[in-house]
């Protein structure tokens, strides 16, 4: 009888979050021999958003029939022998209510000997900047016209790792990696979990705007477009950002570090001496 491991990968988000779980997907399968991304609760993006409750599409009796279903991978492994390692990844996970985490681990912990977690953590400074040009460009999670300060004091405790790792206390291990350079970044993901690095694949799907042209996009939003004219829009804003990043204003992330700076500094070595880092 092996031993069954299930791995959640509950982000942050603009941490390569959407490359390593398409590179997950392709290297592990259903039917690989001990590795397995599972197509169980996943959304289109290979990602698996609907074990998450503040997901906008989750369903509970979706959510209880997949882990039945994450249950009953554990038991085939039982019937042949061997070891599992299931993977799940979604970086909605990680702002999911205390209440459904714990029912999360509850559930999987009837076939799984070990549940741990492994969170990928940035800069706060970096994270609020990513995450604030990220929602503008996709136009969700920031307010029309909505300044990046205002946007990050909204957010509370989304970006206070120390509040967001303690909902997770009762996994049995409870591991971070800081995110650095994309690339290096992923393959050193994979390669903790015992996956080949060499097969990490190098993908590009999630390219951000400047801050240069964030008034400009909160601009047309305020004009009511429909979604095609915003997709060619927002094509062009981003094109325009990849030609001229290089002379693009730093205000507004020079305002998140004298902001967070310190604070962030503080943070980590608090999650340095409480939690097993990944280096």
């Amino acid at each position: 009888m092996g031993n069954k491991k299930i791995i959640i990968h509950p982000g942050i988000g603009k941490t390569a979050t959407s490359a390593i779980q398409k590179n997950l997907f392709n290297m592990c399968s259903n039917d690989s021999s001990k590795f397995i991304y599972p197509d169980i609760g996943m959304d289109s993006e290979c990602a698996h958003h609907f074990f998450a409750d503040n997901y906008p599409h989750f369903e509970e009796q979706r959510f209880y029939r997949d882990c039945d279903r994450l249950l009953e991978l554990a038991g085939k492994a039982n019937e042949k022998g061997g070891d599992l390692v299931c993977i799940l990844s979604s970086e909605f996970l990680i702002h999911s209510s205390k209440g459904h985490i714990d029912a999360l681990i509850s559930r999987l912990k009837e076939g799984y000997e070990i549940v741990e977690v492994f969170f990928t953590i940035r800069s706060k400074p970096e994270l609020i900047y990513s995450s604030y040009l990220q929602g503008v460009k996709v136009n969700y999670g920031v307010k029309n016209g909505e300044s990046i300060t205002d946007y990050a004091g909204r957010m509370g405790d989304g970006f206070n790792f120390k509040v967001l790792f303690k909902k997770w206390s009762s996994v049995d291990s409870l591991k971070f990696m800081e995110y650095k350079n994309k690339s290096s970044f992923v393959s050193r993901f994979v390669s903790h979990l015992g996956l080949s690095s060499e097969n990490v694949e190098c993908f590009e799907s999630n390219i951000s705007i400047i801050e240069d042209v964030v008034n400009i996009v909160f601009n047309f939003d305020s004009d009511g477009r429909n979604r095609e004219q915003r997709r060619v829009f927002i094509d062009n804003m981003l094109d325009f950002s990849y030609k001229y990043k290089s002379l693009s204003s730093r205000r507004l992330k020079d305002e998140l570090f004298r902001i967070y700076h310190d604070e962030w500094i503080k943070e980590l070595l608090y999650l340095k001496e409480n939690y097993h880092e990944i280096t």
